[in-house]
């Protein structure tokens, strides 16, 4: 998805991703339902609207138990970071006491590798 704008999610986002992947790996609907209903309200609050439509569908399949949509719904960039024409650093999460990729502002098309599911 393509934002408009930088985002700066609050510190929390970054363990709901990782947890959401690991439920979608372990086929637990229920963690998938939470992870993805919080995320939903993180990213409705700073205004990204795609991001909170495809999170609000991984939460409605997770609802209903349909897990294989719900990693269906889930994708993994692969991104050519010299292709990029935004900035991108290695930031620092104090909750997983890691660095994580940060591109400040929108993932230009042709920069994206391959598009694959977030297995």
């Amino acid at each position: 998805f393509l934002l408009k704008k930088p985002l700066h999610f609050p510190h929390h986002v970054l363990p709901l991703l990782v947890k959401m992947r690991q439920a979608c790996q372990d086929y637990n609907a229920l963690e998938i339902e939470r992870s993805s209903h919080s995320l939903k309200s993180s990213s409705g609050n700073i205004g990204a609207t795609e991001l909170t439509r495809l999170c609000s569908e991984i939460h409605t399949a997770a609802r209903a138990s349909h897990v294989s949509q719900a990693r269906e719904t889930l994708v993994k960039l692969e991104i050519d970071t010299e292709k990029l024409d935004k900035p991108f650093f290695y930031d620092w999460s104090t909750s997983s006491e890691d660095t994580f990729p940060h591109i400040y502002g929108s993932i230009n098309l042709s920069a994206v590798v391959r598009v694959l599911p977030a297995r």
